[in-house]
C-alpha cells in the first residue's frame, strides 16, 4: 500500500443505515469504501476491486459471515484482514467466523474511534506483512 493511493475498504452489510455510518466515518478520514448489500456480491467485488480491508455483518441475508469469509479466504490471491461487524454476541457463531478466517470482531454498535482504531492497525499490519 503506497502513501499516494488511499486504502480502500470494503463493507459487506445490508443494512443501509449500518452501511452509511460506517461509510461516513472511514470517508472522513481519508478511506476509499466499497458497499455490498450482499455476501456473494461482496466476494464478487472483493475479487474485482481488491480492497485493502474488508468488514463484513455476520448475518446476511444471502448467506453467513462464517460462508463469506471462507469464500473470500478461498478465492482471493492475496491475504486481506478480515474484521466482522455485528450486534451479535454468540460465541458459537464467533468461532465458526473466527474458524473461517476473520482476524478480529467489533461489536455494533460501532464507535468511530473503535472503528477507526481497528482499521488503522489491521492495515499498519497488513501494508507491514507486505513490504
Amino acid at each position: 500500500m503506497s502513501h499516494s493511493k488511499k486504502a480502500s475498504v470494503l463493507y459487506i452489510e445490508d443494512n443501509r443505515v449500518n452501511l452509511e455510518i460506517v461509510r461516513r466515518m472511514l470517508t472522513y478520514i481519508g478511506y476509499d469504501v466499497i458497499q455490498a448489500e450482499r455476501g456473494i456480491s461482496g466476494v464478487e467485488t472483493a475479487k474485482r476491486d481488491r480492497p485493502d480491508l474488508i468488514l463484513v455483518d455476520m448475518f446476511l441475508p444471502d448467506i453467513g459471515g462464517a460462508d463469506v469469509i471462507k469464500a473470500l479466504r478461498q478465492s482471493l490471491d492475496y491475504d486481506v484482514p478480515i474484521i466482522v461487524i455485528t450486534a451479535s454476541e454468540y460465541p458459537k457463531a464467533q468461532q465458526a467466523c473466527r474458524d473461517a478466517g476473520c482476524n478480529g470482531f467489533m461489536l455494533k454498535p460501532v464507535s468511530r474511534s473503535d472503528l477507526l482504531k481497528t482499521v488503522k492497525r489491521h492495515l499498519q499490519i497488513s501494508s507491514s506483512a507486505v513490504g
